[in-house]
């Protein structure tokens, strides 16, 4: 039986190597999607530059964080308007709770969608991507006021 044990250990090891699975991610979860924003970004994004920060991230072909930065700059542009509020520990479904039925609600959650996909769940962002990203972020722009 013992024999039996071990090489019944020594196959789940092999399969979680093959798969890359690190063994504390079993016993300690990585973020979820519909994250909180961290506490450094609630009190950052008032100073942050997000034109230039976006374009620099996009010539850079860094488009996971031209992701990231598109959306946090939407919700800067919904604080800035009273029609969410900035708090940190608050996650991205509780802003889109405070939204209601607000005409840029649906271009705000797919923005936050593609953020989730890109930021928490490893999904390779490219050009293409990024480019439907900025299209909903003008329609969000055109929906706001």
């Amino acid at each position: 039986i013992l024999t039996y044990t071990l090489c019944f250990i020594f196959i789940i090891w092999v399969i979680m190597r093959l798969l890359n699975v690190e063994v504390k991610n079993l016993f300690y979860p990585q973020a979820k999607a519909g994250g909180q924003v961290e506490q450094a970004v609630v009190g950052d994004i008032q100073e942050i530059d997000f034109e230039r920060a976006i374009g620099k991230a996009v010539q850079e072909d860094d488009f996971r964080e031209a992701i990231r930065l598109t959306f946090l700059f939407a919700l800067r542009k919904l604080a800035d308007q009273g029609r969410i509020k900035l708090v940190a520990g608050k996650t991205n479904d509780e802003y889109l709770m405070e939204l209601g039925q607000h005409p840029a609600r649906l271009a705000t959650q797919t923005l936050r969608y593609y953020f989730d996909y890109t930021w928490y769940g490893d999904f390779k962002a490219n050009e293409e991507v990024y480019r439907h990203v900025s299209q909903t972020f003008h329609d969000f722009n055109s929906r706001l006021s």
